[in-house]
C-alpha cells in the first residue's frame, strides 16, 4: 500500500478535520480568545490527526503487505481467504467473510468441473479402447480378403486409427506421464515401424522414403515416438510435391544429444507461418487453402457416389480414383500435440522450411550414454 493511495482514501476525513479546525479557530477568535491559544489548540488537533493517520497507515500497510506476501507464496491464490488474518477493523472482517463465501463457491465450482472433466476423460478412454476392436476386426477381414476395395478400406481405417490416437492423447495430455516408460530403444527400428505403418499412404502418394542411418540407441518411449512420427509423416504426405516426392530420414549425433532429421521435398511452409505451426488450432495458409479444396472435393465425391450407385454392378467395380484417402483438411491439432508431447518427454522439436523447396522436422533426443551419467 502506497502512502498516496492511503491519503487519497482518507481525503474526506482530512478535509472535514481541516474545515472543523478552521471553523473552531474563527469561533475562538470571534469570542475574544488569544491568537496564541487558538494556535496551540490547532497544533494539538493537527498532531492528534497526523498521529492517528500515521498509526492507521502503518497498521494497514503491514496488514496488506502480509496478505500480498502470502498470496505470492500460495500455489492456489484463490484460497487466500482461508489463510487471511481477520484484521483489526470491522470492515476487514466483513471483506474477509465476503471473499471467503465467494471463494467457497469458486472451489465448489472447480471441484464439479474437475469431476465432470475426469468422467469425460474416462468415457473418451473407454470409447477409444472400444472402437479399436471393430477397427482391428475390419483390418483382419481386409487382410483375409485382399483386393482393390479392401486396400482402400484399410487406408481409410488407418486414418481413423490415427485420429483415434489423437483423441486418446488429447484426453491424456495432462497426465501423459502415467502412460509412458522411458527406456533405451533402437531409434532406427521405431522409424522403420512407423514407415511400415504408413506404407499404404506412401504408396498411394507415390512417395519414396529413404532411411539413411545405422542403428542408434536413445532413451525415450517408443510408442509415443511412433505417434510423433506418424503425425510428421502424414503432414509430409498431405503437402507432398507433385513430382518425385520423397522423404529423407537421417540422424546427427552431437556431444550431448542426437538429432533425428525428417526432410521432405514438399510444398514447404511460408516464412510468416513457420513460427506458429505448433500453436493449437493454427492451420496456416497451406492448411486453409487445402481445407477449401477439401470441402469442394467432398461435395464432388458425394455427387459421384450418387451417380455410381445408379449404375450397373459391373460399372460400380471401376475405381473412382481420388485423392480423398489422405484428407488434406487441416485442423491445427497434429503439430500442437507433437509439441506438447515432446515437452512431456523432454525431446526438442523444431521446424525448418523454405516454401516450394523443403520442410525439415528435427527431433532432438538426449544422448543415452550422457543421460546415464
Amino acid at each position: 500500500m502506497r502512502l498516496t493511495d492511503y491519503l487519497s482514501d482518507k481525503i474526506i476525513v482530512i478535509l472535514i478535520n481541516m474545515a472543523s479546525m478552521m471553523a473552531l479557530s474563527l469561533y475562538l477568535i470571534s469570542t475574544g480568545n488569544y491568537l496564541t491559544n487558538v494556535i496551540l489548540i490547532l497544533a494539538a488537533w493537527g498532531i492528534i490527526l497526523v498521529t492517528y493517520l500515521s498509526v492507521d497507515y502503518i497498521i494497514k500497510r503491514k496488514y496488506f503487505n502480509k496478505i500480498e506476501d502470502t498470496l505470492k507464496n500460495l500455489d492456489k491464490p484463490y484460497l487466500i481467504a482461508e489463510v487471511m488474518d481477520k484484521g483489526n477493523s470491522i470492515y476487514d472482517k466483513i471483506y474477509r467473510e465476503i471473499i471467503h463465501t465467494s471463494n467457497k463457491s469458486v472451489i465448489e465450482e472447480i471441484r464439479d468441473l474437475k469431476k465432470s472433466q475426469s468422467e469425460y476423460k474416462e468415457y473418451i478412454e473407454s470409447w477409444v479402447h472400444d472402437i479399436k476392436t471393430p477397427l482391428t476386426a475390419i483390418n483382419l477381414i481386409c487382410e483375409n480378403n485382399k483386393n482393390d476395395y479392401t486396400k482402400k478400406i484399410q487406408r481409410e481405417t488407418g486414418i481413423i486409427e490415427n485420429q483415434v490416437e489423437n483423441v486418446l492423447y488429447y484426453a491424456r495430455m495432462e497426465q501423459v506421464y502415467k502412460d509412458y516408460m522411458i527406456h533405451s530403444i533402437n531409434l532406427k527400428n521405431v522409424v522403420l515401424n512407423s514407415v511400415r505403418r504408413n506404407k499404404l499412404y506412401f504408396i498411394q502418394g507415390k512417395m519414396q522414403v529413404n532411411v539413411e542411418f545405422d542403428d542408434i540407441m536413445v532413451s525415450t518411449d517408443e510408442k509415443w515416438i511412433e505417434f510423433l512420427l506418424n503425425q510428421i509423416f502424414l503432414n509430409a504426405i498431405k503437402y507432398r510435391s507433385n513430382e518425385n516426392a520423397h522423404i529423407d530420414i537421417t540422424t546427427n549425433k552431437q556431444d550431448k544429444n542426437i538429432e533425428l532429421i525428417i526432410e521432405d521435398n514438399g510444398i514447404g511452409i511460408p516464412k510468416e507461418d513457420i513460427g506458429r505451426i505448433f500453436e493449437k488450432g493454427f492451420t496456416g495458409s497451406n492448411g486453409r487453402r487445402d481445407s477449401e479444396k477439401e470441402n469442394n472435393t467432398e461435395n464432388n465425391i458425394r455427387k459421384d457416389i450418387e451417380k455410381e450407385y445408379n449404375r450397373e454392378e459391373n460399372s460400380v467395380r471401376k475405381d473412382i480414383e481420388t485423392d480423398y484417402n489422405i484428407s488434406k483438411k487441416a485442423t491445427g491439432i497434429g503439430l500442437y500435440l507433437c509439441k506438447n508431447l515432446c515437452d512431456k518427454l523432454d525431446i526438442g522439436i523444431r521446424c525448418e522450411s523454405e516454401e516450394g523447396r523443403y520442410t525439415r522436422m528435427i527431433l532432438t533426443f538426449p544422448d543415452s550414454d550422457y543421460a546415464k551419467l
